[in-house]
């Protein structure tokens, strides 16, 4: 029997321009979805759900048409990228993290400031076949609704000033909500994001109308400027440089460990010895995937052979045999022999994984200037060898190398401490970014310091999205901690700037990030539309877990619970691209464990089910572990892109 098709049916989607839809896979969502993820019909109260995309900039509109109203309560509206769309609790009294901006069914205007609900009149009530239509301007940071074509409000904007409200960097969601009722609600909606004015066949328009760029379908005209939520309106990868992608920056490889002719032959097709990644990495970070070793990291800035272990709190070594990274080509990497306990990169018949990062280049000297311009040739901005490179900010430690890559958010930074204690202005070294919002800083010189309480010098990591003033460790599974009060100092950041913050007690010393002569190394990024994201998330503690949006096709991601102070299981999770090509995901590793694959995060069994899947637009969390999923608990993440949202295909 030949299958027919209603023209609301046939949609303008294509491999070059796919529209906006609602997302299944928010929150624990009761009720029905249809038409293409156009249509639903709620199932519970609270019940809530947000489109796929999410954008940062712009101006965008969009449609709702209101079939049916059950109850008496019904939001259309937008929310922060951070904001959960599941409600367990009455809506006034859920404890929201960001602010939100709802139109009633009652006229009113809802809103939420992180702390308490308020409303206020605003337009007129709408009820079941009205049309809604959402302007949303984030380049002047207003918005608008529409009822059934008719700007309400007489035209005054709402406005979602982010110096005033805390929308998540302005990165936005459509929302819509049955919440604040006691009865099972069945309200109906059709949402049109540019590709069906008719509403799945609800609506004849008598005619049709595109945004400003003539894309799309809307049952009414669309604001001047208006763009339709596409991905052929959606900005390009950041870096504009011709053809570039996520893998020129940054990439995950996986190779086998030989010895033939005292060095690597991993592939037939490239040359003994050289690991094949597609750019020159400044950065590359090693695992052996079969077998509990360590962890080794080596960079452009220190130089090659010159290891760190992400998992232990031992100092710089260097490896003169050559059992380690023995250069920095041109198209990869070259190791050497293998080597007993450092034999992440080298291990002979191992599979082993690194991941690799692109930053400025390698400098090619000390920095030897306290003020004004540093040493020439001491920075590498963005490839090129710097000969009058002056730090921003004003800080207060000039450092002797840096490695810096604008285009993408990442530098890496060797400064030496000058043991400085006054925290009402502290010392500042600068990243050579405009803003940071992810540093991990290591001690070069002691992995046993004699100044420190407990004799031993972490790993520090600083993470936008923890509480102020805290911190975590990252070759331990601790949760995070006030720099202030305990441990040993830590970093902030302020303006592109790290600032080395001590401890309040008796000590003087910050042998983790500050103590007077010593060497360290700063990694430091900030995240890039369509490259990298940093964030958190709420774990859920179900199978069915949160929707993390990243606007990537996720590479690779690292997550941290830093909420539970038991720390049984919650290590560093890490996933990838390479070692795991298909959803589910279960080849994890852990930055703080020298464990092969597959365990819990506390090294004890092996596990299978610590699972994520990697999204179009992000990843979602399948596992109920505490690994990556206890319920309530906050977990920071690290992610880095394989494809923008815009040109990528989901797995």
């Amino acid at each position: 029997m030949a299958l027919t098709f209603a023209t609301h049916d046939i949609v303008p989607d294509s491999p070059t321009n796919n529209f906006a839809t609602l997302n299944p896979l928010i929150g624990s969502l009761t009720g029905t979805m249809a038409d293409g993820n156009l249509k639903y019909t709620m199932g519970s109260v609270h019940d809530g759900l947000g489109s796929n995309f999410y954008v940062s900039s712009g101006k965008y509109y969009w449609e709702t048409y209101f079939v049916s109203k059950s109850v008496n309560e019904l939001f259309v509206g937008i929310s922060s990228i951070d904001e959960p769309l599941y409600e367990s609790s009455n809506i006034g009294n859920y404890d929201y993290k960001n602010t939100i901006r709802y139109y009633s069914y009652n006229g009113n205007i809802y809103y939420h400031n992180g702390t308490t609900w308020s409303n206020a009149s605003y337009g007129n009530s709408f009820a079941p076949l009205d049309i809604i239509g959402v302007f949303l301007n984030l380049d002047d940071n207003e918005l608008y609704f529409y009822k059934n074509g008719n700007v309400q409000n007489s035209g005054t904007p709402i406005n979602i000033d982010s110096s005033t409200y805390d929308l998540g960097s302005l990165t936005i969601r459509a929302r819509y909500d049955d919440g604040g009722q006691t009865s099972n609600p069945s309200s109906v909606f059709v949402v049109n994001f540019g590709q069906d004015p008719t509403f799945a066949g609800s609506k004849t328009p008598s005619t049709t109308y595109t945004d400003a760029n003539g894309i799309g379908a809307f049952y009414y005209q669309p604001p001047t400027d208006a763009l339709a939520l596409c991905t052929a309106n959606l900005p390009d990868f950041t870096p504009t440089v011709t053809e570039d992608t996520p893998q020129d920056y940054f990439k995950t490889v996986t190779y086998i460990g030989q010895t033939t002719g005292g060095a690597l032959n991993w592939d037939s097709n490239t040359e003994t010895g050289t690991v094949s990644v597609g750019f020159q990495p400044d950065l590359v970070w090693a695992k052996r995937r079969d077998y509990s070793a360590a962890h080794v990291l080596v960079d452009s800035v220190r130089g090659a052979r010159q290891t760190l272990s992400p998992n232990a709190s031992s100092e710089n070594l260097s490896e003169g045999s050559g059992k380690t990274l023995l250069s920095f080509d041109s198209g990869g990497f070259t190791v050497g022999t293998d080597g007993d306990y450092y034999t992440s990169f080298t291990a002979s018949g191992s599979s082993i994984v690194a991941w690799c990062w692109k930053a400025g280049g390698a400098p090619t000297a000390d920095n030897s200037n306290t003020s004004g311009a540093m040493t020439a040739n001491s920075v590498s901005l963005n490839g090129t060898l710097q000969s009058n490179y002056t730090p921003a900010g004003s800080p207060t430690i000039y450092p002797k190398r840096m490695s810096i890559n604008t285009d993408v958010g990442f530098s890496i930074v060797k400064y030496v401490g000058d043991g400085s204690t006054n925290n009402s202005s502290p010392a500042t070294v600068p990243s050579g970014l405009s803003d940071v919002d992810v540093v991990l800083v290591k001690n070069l010189d002691y992995g046993s310091h004699p100044n420190q309480a407990n004799n031993v010098c972490n790993w520090q990591v600083y993470h936008k999205s923890l509480s102020s003033n805290h911190n975590l460790l990252l070759d331990v599974a601790n949760a995070e901690y006030d720099i202030t009060a305990s441990g040993a100092g830590g970093i902030q950041v302020n303006n592109g700037n790290l600032q080395l913050i001590t401890r309040t007690v008796s000590q003087t010393w910050n042998a983790n990030v500050n103590d007077s002569g010593d060497n360290y190394i700063a990694y430091c990024w900030h995240s890039v539309e369509g490259y990298s994201k940093f964030g958190s998330y709420t774990g859920n503690g179900s199978a069915d877990g949160p929707f993390v949006y990243t606007g990537f096709r996720p590479a690779f991601v690292i997550c941290k619970c830093s909420s539970d102070t038991t720390t049984t299981n919650t290590s560093w999770a890490m996933y990838d691209n390479a070692r795991d090509s298909s959803n589910v995901m279960n080849k994890v590793l852990y930055v703080n464990q020298n464990i092969k694959e597959g365990y819990r995060g506390d090294a004890s069994t092996a596990a299978t089910d610590i699972y994520i899947d990697f999204l179009s637009n992000g990843f979602k969390v399948r596992s109920t572990k505490e690994e990556v999923n206890d319920s309530g608990e906050t977990y920071i993440f690290m992610a880095f892109a394989e494809q923008p949202f815009k040109f990528s295909n989901a797995r």
